[in-house]
C-alpha cells in the first residue's frame, strides 16, 4: 500500500523525508522517531498516528502547542500538504509515497483534499500469517509456522537496517527468541588473515552476568573448515575440548553453529549456546539457524559493497580536497581539522550513519570552489583588496556549480554554498540570516571559523584555543546560530575538539603528519618504525629519522 512522508521544511533536519507507515512520535526525547534540539518541544510532543480513516496527528500535552496550517491543534486529521509546526520546525505531509510492507501494522490510507474518509480493509502477508497461526490445531504445524514467522520477521528486520551493527543486532535478537538460546555471536572472518573476530555478542536474563562470551575453537574451525553447520546437542554426551569448559566461564549444554555464506566463500559464522538451562538444540533449531544465515549473509554483503563503494567516493574526494589545499601552503591541513570537528558535532548530536557521512563529505568538499580562484589570490600573504574579496566571496557557488550535476553529491551542495553565511544576515553569497541558512552552512560556519582562528597566517597572529572560544561565545546569535555555538562548546568541553589544532602539539616533540600537516606527539620514548595516526585527517604515519631530526612517512 502507499504511506505518505514527512517533509522538514525548517530547522537543523531541514530536507529530511520520513516515512509515515507506523506510529511517528515527535520530540526532544532519544526514543522519538524524530527528536529535535528546540528547547521550545516538549520531550514527547506530538504523534503521527495511521488509522483506517487516514492520519491523525494529536498534541501529546505538549507546553507550547502543536500547529496545523497556523491553527493549534489537540488533534487533527491530516491532509496531503497540510503544514505541521511544533516549536520553531515547520514540517509538511506530502503526496510522495513508497510502498511498504510491515508485519502487523494496521493498514490506512492518505486523504486527498476533497476525499471522504472511508474505510480500507486488507491484511499483509504477515497479518495473514499471523492469525493462520493464532489456533494451531496440529503442535506440528504450529512449530513448523512459528519457524516459517520468525524467518519472515528476520527478513523483514533485516530488509530494514542500513548497517552492520543494526544488522548483527537484530538477528541474535532473532536467536535468542526463537531459539530459546541464552547466549549468541556474530563472528566475521578477516579475508587477508584468515582469523575469526568477535563483531556483536548478546545475552539474555542470568547468561547476561557471564562477562565476556568464550566461543570454542574447535567448534567455529571445524564449521570454518568444513562449511557446514555443527550441532552439539549435549555436551555431556559429546566428546568436546576443554575449550568450551574454561575455567570462569559457566558450562555450555548445547550449542549451534552456522556459517555465513556468500557465493559459496565463509565470510562468517553464526554461533548460540544454552548455559543455564536444561534445553537441548534440535536438528531443526540447525535448519533454521542455517535458513536465518542465509538472508543475514547476503545482507551483510550489500552492505559492506555500500561502505567499500562510500570508501572510494571519500578516497576521491580526499584526493581532491589535497589537490586544492597543496595550491595555499597556509590553509594545508584546514579541510581534515574542519571536517572532523564537525564529524565530532554531529556524533555528540546522535545523528545516523548517513548524516555523519553526508557531513564528513560536506567538510572536506566545502571549500571546492577555491579551485575557480586566481593563485595569486590564494596564496597573498597579506589582507585582500576589495577587488580579490569580492573574487574570493564566490568560491561557494563555484563549488555549488561544481557539485550540482553529480548525484550522489546533491545532499553535500548545501555544506559547499552556504558555510560563509552569518547568522545576523551579513554573510556571503546570498545573505541569509537564521533558520534561512540550512542546518549544513551553519554547522560548518562554526567550525570553519573556529579554524581560521587558530591556525597561522602571515598577516595576523594566530589566537590561543581559549581566546577562540571566547570569541565564538561573543559572536554567538551574532555572527553564528545560537544552538550550534552551544553543540560546539558541549564537544569541546569533552576534549576531543581541542586535538583537532593545526598547532596543538607543537610545543613537544612532535612531526608534522605528510597528509595534512597537524602536528603528533611522538611520546617520550620515539623509535623508527613506529606507527602514528593523526588526530585530524586519520592516515596513519611510521616515524623516520635522518641528520634533520624526526619525521613522519605515510604508511
Amino acid at each position: 500500500m502507499a504511506y505518505p512522508t514527512l517533509l522538514v521544511e525548517s530547522g537543523l533536519f531541514q530536507g529530511s523525508r520520513y516515512l509515515i507507515y507506523a506510529p511517528f512520535r515527535i520530540g526532544r526525547h532519544p526514543d522519538n522517531d524524530l527528536q529535535l534540539t528546540d528547547k521550545n518541544i516538549s520531550r514527547f510532543h506530538a504523534i503521527i498516528e495511521p488509522r483506517e480513516e487516514g492520519f491523525l496527528l494529536r498534541d501529546l500535552g505538549s507546553r507550547n502547542g502543536t500547529f496545523v496550517n497556523g491553527q493549534r491543534v489537540k488533534q487533527s486529521w491530516l491532509r496531503a500538504g497540510d503544514q505541521i509546526r511544533v516549536g520553531k520546525v515547520r514540517m509538511r505531509l506530502t503526496e510522495e509515497a513508497a510502498t511498504k510492507e510491515v508485519a502487523g501494522r494496521p493498514t490506512a490510507t492518505l486523504l486527498l483534499r476533497g476525499e471522504t474518509p472511508g474505510r480500507v480493509k486488507a491484511r499483509t502477508l504477515a497479518g495473514e500469517a499471523l492469525s493462520w497461526g493464532a489456533r494451531p490445531e496440529d503442535p506440528l504445524i504450529a512449530a513448523q509456522l512459528s519457524r516459517l514467522q520468525a524467518l519472515y520477521q528476520a527478513n523483514i528486520m533485516l530488509s530494514n537496517e542500513k548497517d552492520l551493527d543494526g544488522i548483527f543486532q537484530r538477528v541474535l535478537e532473532q536467536l535468542l527468541q526463537v531459539l530459546e538460546a541464552d547466549r549468541a555471536v556474530v563472528l566475521m572472518l578477516d579475508p587477508r588473515t584468515r582469523d575469526l573476530q568477535v563483531r556483536h555478542s548478546l545475552a539474555r536474563g542470568e547468561a547476561e552476568d557471564v562477562g565476556d562470551i568464550l566461543v570454542s575453537q574447535s567448534i567455529v574451525r571445524q564449521v570454518l573448515d568444513e562449511g557446514a553447520g555443527l550441532l552439539i546437542e549435549d555436551t555431556q554426551s559429546q566428546r568436546l575440548t576443554r575449550e568450551v569448559l574454561e575455567p570462569g566461564q559457566p558450562p555450555v549444554r548445547s550449542a549451534l553453529c552456522v556459517p555465513l555464506l556468500d557465493r559459496g566463500s565463509t565470510i562468517g559464522l553464526l554461533y548460540a549456546d544454552v548455559v543455564r538451562t536444561s534445553k537441548s538444540f534440535t536438528q531443526e533449531d540447525l535448519q533454521l539457524l542455517t535458513a536465518m544465515a542465509a538472508p543475514t549473509a547476503v545482507q551483510i554483503r550489500n552492505i559492506q559493497f555500500v561502505e567499500e563503494i562510500q570508501q572510494a567516493y571519500l578516497d576521491t574526494l580526499s584526493v581532491l580536497a589535497n589537490a586544492i589545499e597543496a595550491r595555499d601552503h597556509y590553509t594545508v591541513g584546514h579541510t581534515w581539522r574542519v571536517t572532523r570537528r564537525a564529524v565530532a558535532m554531529v556524533e555528540h548530536m546522535g545523528c545516523a550513519a548517513e548524516r555523519r557521512r553526508y557531513t564528513e563529505m560536506g567538510g572536506i568538499l566545502h571549500d571546492v570552489g577555491k579551485i575557480a580562484v586566481e593563485d595569486s589570490i590564494l596564496r597573498k600573504t597579506g589582507p585582500l583588496s576589495p577587488e580579490e574579496y569580492q573574487k574570493m566571496q564566490l568560491h561557494p557557488e563555484h563549488g555549488a556549480r561544481i557539485l550540482k550535476d553529480v548525484g550522489f553529491l546533491k545532499p553535500v551542495v548545501p555544506y559547499v554554498l552556504f558555510h560563509q553565511e552569518r547568522w545576523d544576515g551579513r554573510g556571503y553569497p546570498f545573505g541569509l540570516s537564521k533558520d534561512e541558512v540550512p542546518w549544513e552552512g551553519r554547522l560548518l560556519a562554526v567550525c570553519d571559523s573556529f579554524d581560521a582562528m587558530t591556525s597561522h597566517r602571515p598577516y595576523r597572529k594566530t589566537m590561543q584555543p581559549k581566546e577562540a572560544v571566547a570569541e565564538l561565545r561573543r559572536h554567538r546569535g551574532l555572527q553564528f546560530d545560537p544552538e550550534m555555538v552551544d553543540l560546539f562548546l558541549e564537544v569541546w568541553g569533552k576534549g576531543d575538539v581541542a586535538k583537532i589544532l593545526q598547532d596543538y602539539a607543537r610545543g613537544e616533540r612532535s612531526v608534522p603528519c605528510p597528509f595534512c600537516s597537524t602536528h603528533i606527539p611522538l611520546g617520550q620514548d620515539p623509535r623508527e618504525g613506529t606507527f602514528l595516526e593523526c588526530p585530524v585527517c586519520t592516515r596513519t604515519a611510521v616515524v623516520a629519522r635522518d641528520s634533520h631530526g624526526w619525521r613522519a612517512e605515510l604508511a
